[in-house]
C-alpha cells in the first residue's frame, strides 16, 4: 500500500529473517508469522511497524492505517494512526471461526470494505469508521475477495467467482455504503 504522499510503501513481512511467509489456504490469506511493515522510498530504509498483522491499507490523507489481526482472537479489522500506534478493532463478527481481512479504506476515509471469511463463503462487508455499523455488499455463498474502491467511492470492484471462473465485478454504493446498483461484471 502506497502512502498518500508517495514516500512510503507499507507491506508484510515474515517476523524472522530467514522465514517464509506462505499463504494458509487457496485465498491468500496468512495464519502468522508476519507484521507489517513501512519502506522510505527515497532511503530504502525499512521498519517494522505493526507486529502480526496483515493486509496495510492508508487513508488517501496517509494519517490512518487499515490492517487484519487476530490479537484478540479472531483476525477482525483494525484501524491505527500511519505508524502503527493506538491500534483499536472496527470489526466484530458473532463466530470466533470467521476472519476478517483485505481492509480498503474508502477515498474519503469514511469506510473501510473488507472481505469477510467463513469456510468456504466468503462476502464483501463495508464498515463505518464513526459507527462500526456493517453493511454487506454481498451476502451470498459465491467466493468474493478482494475489495477495491473507484476514485470517487461510488462505487467498489471486486473479484468474483458469481459469473462462472473469478472475474472483477462492480457494485454501485452510497456515500454511506449502502448497494444503490447491483453487481455487473
Amino acid at each position: 500500500a502506497w502512502s498518500a504522499d508517495g514516500t512510503r510503501i507499507a507491506f508484510v513481512r515474515a517476523s524472522t529473517a530467514s522465514g517464509k511467509l506462505e499463504p494458509a489456504d487457496i485465498n491468500g490469506w496468512y495464519d502468522s508469522g508476519g507484521g507489517i511493515w513501512v519502506v522510505d522510498v527515497a532511503t530504502g530504509t525499512a521498519r517494522r511497524i505493526v507486529e502480526n498483522a496483515f493486509g496495510p491499507s492508508f487513508t488517501r490523507d496517509g494519517k490512518q492505517l487499515a490492517f487484519d489481526a487476530g490479537w484478540s482472537g479472531a483476525r477482525r479489522i483494525w484501524i491505527s494512526d500511519a505508524e502503527g500506534r493506538n491500534p483499536r478493532a472496527i470489526t466484530t463478527d458473532s463466530s470466533e471461526a470467521v476472519v476478517h481481512s483485505e481492509a480498503a479504506w474508502s477515498p474519503d476515509g469514511r469506510l473501510i470494505a473488507f472481505r469477510r471469511i467463513e469456510k468456504a463463503a466468503s462476502d464483501i462487508g463495508v464498515v463505518e469508521v464513526a459507527t462500526q455499523r456493517v453493511r454487506w455488499i454481498t451476502r451470498d455463498n459465491v467466493l468474493d475477495m478482494n475489495p477495491a474502491w473507484s476514485p470517487r467511492g461510488d462505487a467498489l470492484y471486486f473479484s468474483s467467482a458469481r459469473g462462472g471462473g473469478i472475474n472483477v465485478w462492480r457494485v454501485g454504493v452510497s456515500p454511506g455504503g449502502e448497494v444503490v446498483r447491483q453487481p455487473e461484471q
